[in-house]
């Protein structure tokens, strides 16, 4: 549970009375195995008004540095670069490997703070396809930074009703592929 600390009286009262404490009811508590995530359903669960707005900003600050790679023309590897050491600074997302770190609660704000700046953006068509952009460049960037295990059980659990190509498909295939 999550607490929130309300003062009691006007502002700028100087009455001693204690702050009340509010309790905010978490009736679902979201497991993320995936550092990736497609965002198909929407956050069903509570959270405080400053998780919301500060989960918000660190998120949209990524998407700007996003933007302003795009208006600069930095090649790819250079804007992974960039939103890599954006991501640690703001949203970090570690591997399912990683130990002493809560990963469900660094993949609940990615969660929440995608949702909030989907809504946010939807004013109108411009501001949607910007949006769209910089999350694209955004998933690209996790999903060339990920490893290959973490790349597959993701797949994995997505219902996409493909096989894996054999080695002798792809050499097969190879100079096709390349054209």
């Amino acid at each position: 549970m999550a607490t929130l600390s309300a003062r009691r009286g006007p502002v700028g009262s100087s009455s001693a009375k204690p702050s009340v404490i509010a309790q905010v009811e978490n009736h679902f508590e979201p497991h993320y195995p995936h550092r990736l995530n497609f965002y198909d359903s929407p956050p069903q669960f509570d959270v405080t008004l400053e998780q919301f707005e500060s989960w918000a900003l660190d998120r949209l600050r990524i998407l700007a540095e996003i933007e302003s790679c795009f208006a600069r023309n930095r090649p790819f590897e250079e804007l992974k670069n960039i939103v890599g050491a954006q991501q640690k600074k703001y949203l970090s997302m570690n591997s399912n490997t990683a130990i002493n770190v809560d990963k469900d609660a660094e993949r609940k704000k990615d969660h929440v703070s995608h949702f909030v700046l989907r809504l946010a953006f939807c004013r109108s068509d411009e501001l949607r396809r910007r949006f769209i952009k910089a999350e694209l460049a955004l998933f690209r960037v996790r999903w060339d930074t990920d490893d290959v295990a973490e790349k597959s059980a993701f797949m994995h659990s997505r219902d996409f009703a493909l096989g894996e190509v054999s080695k002798e498909e792809k050499t097969e295939l190879e100079e096709q592929l390349r054209a």
